[in-house]
């Protein structure tokens, strides 16, 4: 499990240091205002899908069937189901593609949002289809590859960016035609690795396959048990676009840039150790192991733990030094380096609970448990459109991320409770003790870093290399107290993490 987190954890780090790249040269062309709102709401569409699809809804439905028949029936029935989802998927996605042609002749000229959203709308189409090669490589051990993919999505819009933006007079199409071939490409770089493995596109195909048709039964259900944050951004994106109030200008955008940052911690542990761990408890759900199954999701979870609550603190406490650093230049200005970071802090309160929900909805999907994550999603959902129309009004976008991080603590909340549906018994004392070890560190090491950034990148980030330098010596210091106040008190998550890298090196 640590090989495989750690195979998607350098790669994400990769995508998302990409990512990051991406999204400033995207702010440095597009700004904070009108065009920047359009291209991400827009964006936030098949962004939704890829997030519902290769990290979500499709692959917790897709590889505890396939995974099962891997084990009972061998690699030859499995692929066939394979191929029927992949040729269902096809199908759906040329009367798609038709209608998307109809709709952008018909609005090439209006809305600019609606135009880019036909733009990028096949990507949806090859994001599917690439969820389906994830689902199969992960099952059978790789996860290399579906963890690179999103880097050529990075460099594909960076290019098109930086190559083709400065020769056009809509630079947000340019970006928007670049997220569709990045799609493709994704989708490309999957198939000599699925076919090494030894899966064949010409082959035996079962249109409507029994086995495939249960994975997309559950596949609904799963769109709401995983996807319930990305259905709350989609919400809040979509009421601050409307917005009518001081924040109107830009709304979208600080969304946009502060959930990105967020998603950074939370894609490299939480969904790095979600994703390895999937497989391997689904296989030992499969054989009725559930000493192991309880040893796995435990260990998953501490793991977690022990680095995603210094994330949260670290990133609460640099917040605008990072903002400034990735998005301070062109047309984003200081207001909008101090609105996206009033943004960023809202989201970090509610980090672990995104994070927790995430561990938890997998271990119910492990034991193909549809219902509880399935109505922690509607509680999620239904809890952040009501205090989203409490909150807007009053305190703008600060109210739609308030509404987000507390619908996700709600989730999780009914998540834990309803454990006991899998797992008769749980050892909570470990993740307690966990838990305290690390927020306890975590306050230890927020004092330091608060003193250090001070004197080290406090505003108005004016130069850049001081800038770079200051948040990365606030970073390596932090890391450094908490890191060595784990081996001081000789802390299992760390000595375990140490005993595996050693292994592995």
């Amino acid at each position: 499990m640590i090989k495989d987190a750690t195979t998607v954890g350098v790669l994400t780090v990769a995508s998302r240091i990409l990512g990051f790249v991406r999204d400033s040269i995207v702010a440095m062309f597009l700004g904070a205002g009108l065009y920047s709102d359009a291209f991400f709401a827009a964006f936030r569409i098949p962004d939704l899908f890829r997030k519902f699809f290769s990290d979500g809804a499709l692959s917790m439905s897709f590889i505890p069937v396939f995974t099962q028949m891997y084990s009972d029936k061998g690699g030859e029935d499995a692929f066939d189901m394979a191929r029927s989802a992949l040729v269902l998927i096809s199908a759906a996605g040329v009367v798609l593609l038709f209608f998307i042609l109809l709709t952008y002749f018909f609005f090439l000229e209006s809305d600019l949002t609606i135009r880019l959203s036909t733009i990028m709308m096949p990507y949806v189409v090859s994001i599917c289809l690439m969820s389906i090669l994830m689902g199969v490589l992960n099952s059978m051990g790789n996860f290399a590859a579906p963890a690179a993919a999103p880097i050529l999505l990075n460099l594909t819009i960076i290019f098109s960016a930086i190559i083709f933006s400065p020769l056009s007079d809509h630079p947000a199409v340019v970006i928007a035609w670049g997220v569709t071939a990045g799609g493709v490409l994704q989708l490309a770089i999957q198939v000599p690795f699925i076919i090494k493995k030894g899966f064949r596109f010409r082959g035996k195909v079962t249109l409507f396959h029994p086995d495939s048709m249960r994975a997309f039964k559950t596949m609904l259900p799963a769109l709401v048990g995983t996807g319930h944050c990305q259905i709350n951004m989609l919400v809040a994106t979509f009421m601050a676009s409307g917005m009518v109030s001081t924040f109107s200008q830009g709304s979208v955008s600080y969304l946009y840039y502060a959930d990105r940052l967020v998603q950074f911690p939370l894609g490299l542990f939480t969904f790095s150790v979600s994703t390895s761990i999937f497989p391997a408890l689904s296989r030992e759900v499969a054989d009725k192991d559930l000493r192991r199954v309880s040893e796995l999701f435990v260990t998953g979870v501490r793991v977690v733990l022990f680095m995603m609550i210094p994330s949260m603190a670290g990133m609460i406490v640099l917040r605008e030094p990072i903002v400034a650093l990735l998005f301070h230049h062109g047309a984003f200005g200081i207001k909008d380096v101090h609105a996206t970071a009033k943004v960023l802090l809202l989201f970090c309160t509610g980090m672990w609970a995104f994070s927790g929900a995430r561990m938890f909805v997998s271990l119910f999907y492990a034991f193909s448990n549809v219902r509880i994550p399935l109505i922690g999603g509607i509680i999620s959902i239904s809890s952040n459109i009501v205090l989203s129309s409490l909150l807007a009004g009053k305190m703008g976008v600060y109210g739609l991320a308030i509404s987000i991080s507390v619908a996700s603590m709600m989730n999780l909340f009914f998540l834990l409770n309803s454990l006991s549906t899998v797992m008769l018994k749980f050892p909570w004392r470990e993740l307690c003790g966990t838990a305290c070890r690390s927020l306890l560190f975590s306050v230890i090491m927020y004092g330091v870093v608060y003193i250090t950034a001070e004197h080290l990148c406090s505003p108005p980030f004016a130069d850049r290399a001081l800038l770079l330098a200051g948040v990365a010596g606030s970073v390596l210091l932090g890391g450094g107290v908490y890191a060595g106040l784990g081996l001081i008190f000789k802390v299992p998550e760390l000595q375990f993490l140490k005993q595996h890298i050693k292994r592995g090196l």
